[in-house]
């Protein structure tokens, strides 16, 4: 199977703190895994591993991605750029933005703006304008436009109504599952981990995994799957398990 993170024995101290111990992982491409666990276990911490974003002790740590991208829970928009240009932002930072291409850039923007289900009308509007849902859909179609082979995605609906947030599910999932995007998630909402993923990644108090639960509910996630006998008595198996890890 083609793994795109292959990792044996993780081990991350940060601070002269152990925050991950001994972990061994491999991720297919294509997978949307998620990780959820008590609050403080290391999460975040293993998310900025994959993405080679902090210093790690493992015995073997491979990865096979060109283009990674980020969603964080904090849009982290600049309010001085309107949408289209906060959107657009990688890729005058890669070098791409540039005459004669910028027409080309300029559409794959504009088409990313409104895979996210933002309107032509936003394309001008400030980060005050927006709402918060709308300030998260700029977020994800800043990491989209790159067309990234990994999506890494730490928290990014936590702070939104619930209505919204399963809408923002729906959505995600639909792009991420049309553009083959591997995808690392972390949430503390079991429901959404189990909604979105292939499989799940049970952390404890001590940074380490202690259960990892395949998902085999339909590849379309619909609202419907919501209410579903299948989809409840997976939500109920991850939240026993998580409830062990807690003690």
């Amino acid at each position: 199977m083609n793994h795109v993170i292959n990792l044996s024995s993780l081990n991350v101290t940060l601070g002269g703190i152990r925050i991950l111990n001994g972990l061994s992982l491999e991720v297919p491409r294509g997978q949307w895994c998620s990780v959820v666990g008590p609050s403080g276990c290391g999460k975040s911490t293993l998310l900025r591993a994959m993405a080679r974003l902090i210093p790690v002790e493992a015995e073997s740590f491979k990865t096979d991605y060109q283009t990674p991208a980020f969603v964080f829970q904090d849009p982290t928009l600049m309010p001085w750029r309107n949408v289209s240009d906060n959107v657009g932002l990688p890729l005058e930072l890669s070098g791409s933005k540039r005459q004669p291409e910028e027409s080309i850039d300029r559409l794959t923007i504009d088409e990313t703006i409104q895979l996210v289900g933002l309107d032509v009308e936003d394309l001008t509007k400030f980060p005050r304008q927006l709402s918060g849902g709308m300030r998260m859909r700029v977020s994800m179609a800043r990491a989209l436009v790159t067309r990234p082979d990994i999506l890494f995605m730490d928290e990014p609906f936590a702070a939104l109504d619930e209505l919204l947030r399963q809408q923002l599910n729906q959505l995600i999932h639909e792009i991420c599952r049309e553009q083959q995007l591997t995808t690392l998630f972390v949430t503390h909402n079991v429901s959404e981990a189990v909604y979105l993923s292939n499989r799940v990644l049970i952390m404890n108090r001590h940074g380490e995994i202690v259960s990892d639960v395949e998902i085999t509910l339909p590849e379309s996630r619909t609202a419907e799957l919501r209410v579903s006998a299948d989809y409840l008595a997976v939500v109920r198996e991850v939240t026993e398990k998580l409830q062990e890890a807690m003690e």
